[in-house]
């Protein structure tokens, strides 16, 4: 939905978006049925060149120039995320599987035992003594 985020529809190609978009140039776009920013982006260049007798480099600039104005700006997925959570209305599905939070993971068998919060499964290669956290003495200068 373009009004969601607050994100204007796209306008009506018209002459003058961009130095290249000349009323010759809107009026051969609109023989093909192209009419919105939209329209325009949504086609290939090679092939809008080949129907319009346009210059393919001209048709180029016009799509970068107009990606430029109006494409939105890049968002992070933690961003979607948060406005999604926010706005999504949550229903009940009525299955009782899904009603509750998950239960909580057991650690699989081959982790330490009585290390609650090690990370590093049991073995000689994860103890301390493989690993030592000082360095090694040093030795003399000869």
């Amino acid at each position: 939905d373009a009004h969601h985020n607050n994100v204007p529809a796209m306008p009506p190609l018209s002459a003058y978006l961009c130095v290249l978009l000349t009323p010759d140039v809107v009026a051969q776009l609109k023989q093909h049925g192209i009419r919105t920013v939209a329209d325009f982006i949504s086609m290939d260049v090679a092939l809008l060149s080949q129907r319009t007798a346009i210059p393919c480099k001209d048709l180029s600039a016009i799509r970068h120039t107009l990606l430029s104005h109006f494409a939105p700006l890049p968002v992070s997925a933690a961003d979607l995320w948060e406005d999604l959570a926010s706005t999504a209305a949550l229903l009940p599905t009525g299955c009782k599987k899904y009603a509750s939070p998950p239960a909580p993971c057991e650690p699989p068998s081959y982790w330490s035992a009585g290390e609650p919060n090690s990370l590093l499964p049991s073995s000689p290669l994860f103890s301390p003594s493989f690993f030592p956290l000082s360095p090694p003495p040093s030795s003399p200068p000869p």
